[in-house]
Parts: C-alpha cells; structure tokens; sequence
C-alpha cells in the first residue's frame, strides 16, 4: 500500500470519528410549551419547522465532517487499488 493512501484512511477515519463526535455532541434546547389546550395544523407546523431549522444549524458540521471523511476514505481505496494494479504480478512458485 503506497503511503498516500494510509494517509488518506488515517486522515478520514479521524474526519470522519470528529463528525460522529458533533453530531452525538449536539444539543439544542427545547422549545417552550405553549399553554392552549388546542393546537391547530399552523401551529404544528411551525414547530416542525422550527425544529428542523434547529436539527440542520446544529448538525450540519458534523454531517459535512462525516461525508468529507468517508470520501477521503474512498480517496485513500482508490489510491491503494491503483497501486496494487500497477505492481508486477507475483513470481510463480518454485519447482512448480
């Protein structure tokens, strides 16, 4: 394996661990209750978007980090495939 594509799987599977690390980190706080006993559909749905306003702030580094770090690691396959292609085949046994 040539030495680029270690440093391709080592540097991605550190990108990659750092992604996992903020998106299990990431916390965002609740929003407060409202106190009328009925909600309609607007109000449903403006929570819904709230708190997917606040999943894709919060998350989106760490999505960014974990698809960065597996395309590394991918990089660093590839590299490692075309090294191995490129090489002489092996000898044949002895005495065979």
């Amino acid at each position: 394996m040539s030495t680029a594509s270690v440093v391709l799987f080592i540097l991605g599977a550190l990108i990659t661990l750092a992604g996992v690390v903020f998106v299990f980190l990431g916390r965002f706080e609740e929003p407060p209750e409202k106190d009328e006993e009925s909600l309609t559909l607007g109000d449903v749905l403006e929570r819904l978007n709230t708190v997917v306003a606040k999943v894709e702030k919060r998350y989106r580094w760490g999505v960014v980090m974990l698809g960065l770090g597996l395309a590394l690691i991918g990089a660093g396959a590839w590299l490692a495939g075309l090294s191995a292609q490129s090489s002489p085949p092996p000898p044949p046994p002895p005495g065979g």
